[in-house]
């Protein structure tokens, strides 16, 4: 699905959209015959082989997202499987792997600063298996936070700088259990990130806030705007006003956030009830917004 902003008016129209980075496959094609289901034959369960085009770099546990620096030299990834997570700064002229960081949790979310060389990653609270636990009081154990990095131009290689704490609002709803406890604490968790092109603000999708956290990056200060329910992608248009969130809940709909206000302008439905907006790429040049359901 795209968007397409203007003064004051957004028109949508239908769109499919297929995405290929690096060791991501862009294809799915017939013909495996009676080859095995294996990584080196490229066959997967379904019978149907996969062609990636460009060279193949293996990551880590359940890759969850992924960003490229402006410059194109390097891909940020994030490991969000269970067990370690972690970040894998990817050198695409070499095509390999030059660093990976481990962190306690991750959800997948990534917001790349190119202008400051600073990155905002999505933080969960750390595993429960005991031989890939992270060190007690290693920042951001307990989850509900932005971790920031910042790296090199020149190496790509990067170091944690802080975290920022992102508690979950005030009307979040309880966590789903069975059965049913409305007396479980609430969780933001963090998804997807989105930082402004002035670096000011990171946009955050609440996963089980049902809420956009809007950080300011220079005081770590946090205010929120109601959404519609799981939000999961995170935009910021052009000059910094407007922000978009993808909602994974019934209702196919994206929540488009004043970020001055702090509050949700309106909702957009973008796919049918079942659809599951994710993700949002943005094409400035054109004034389009991208949403796979």
């Amino acid at each position: 699905m795209r968007a397409k902003w203007g003064r004051g008016t957004m028109a949508l129209a239908a769109a499919i959209v297929l995405f290929g980075l690096g060791a991501a496959a862009r294809a799915l094609v017939p013909g495996a015959g009676n080859q095995p289901v294996s990584p080196r034959t490229h066959v997967i369960e379904s019978g149907r082989k996969l062609l990636p085009p460009g060279k193949l770099v293996r990551l880590g546990n359940f890759p969850g997202g992924g960003a490229v620096t402006a410059d194109g030299r390097f891909y940020w990834t994030v490991s969000a499987g269970y067990r370690q997570n972690d970040v894998r700064i990817v050198s695409l002229r070499k095509g390999r792997v030059l660093q990976t960081i481990k962190i306690p949790g991750a959800s997948g979310g990534v917001a790349l600063d190119s202008r400051r060389h600073l990155a905002y990653v999505s933080g969960e609270p750390d595993t429960d298996i005991t031989d890939a636990k992270m060190p007690s009081s290693t920042p951001g154990e307990h989850g509900d936070v932005v971790h920031v990095f910042s790296w090199s131009p020149l190496t790509g290689r990067a170091v944690e700088r802080r975290v920022i704490p992102i508690p979950p609002p005030s009307d979040a709803p309880a966590p789903q259990n069975f059965p049913p406890d409305p007396t479980a604490s609430r969780r933001s968790w963090p998804f997807g990130l989105a930082v402004s092109k002035d670096g000011k603000t990171v946009l955050a999708a609440l996963e089980l806030g049902d809420a956009a956290a809007i950080v300011n990056t220079r005081t770590n200060a946090v205010r929120y705007a109601h959404t519609g329910s799981y939000p999961f992608g995170a935009a910021i248009l052009p000059g910094g006003r407007t922000g978009l969130i993808s909602n994974q809940g019934l209702g196919g709909l994206m929540s488009v956030i004043d970020l001055k206000k702090g509050t949700k302008v309106k909702d957009i439905t973008v796919g049918g009830p079942h659809s599951n907006p994710e993700g949002i790429a943005l094409d400035p040049a054109r004034h389009l917004a991208f949403i796979p359901l």
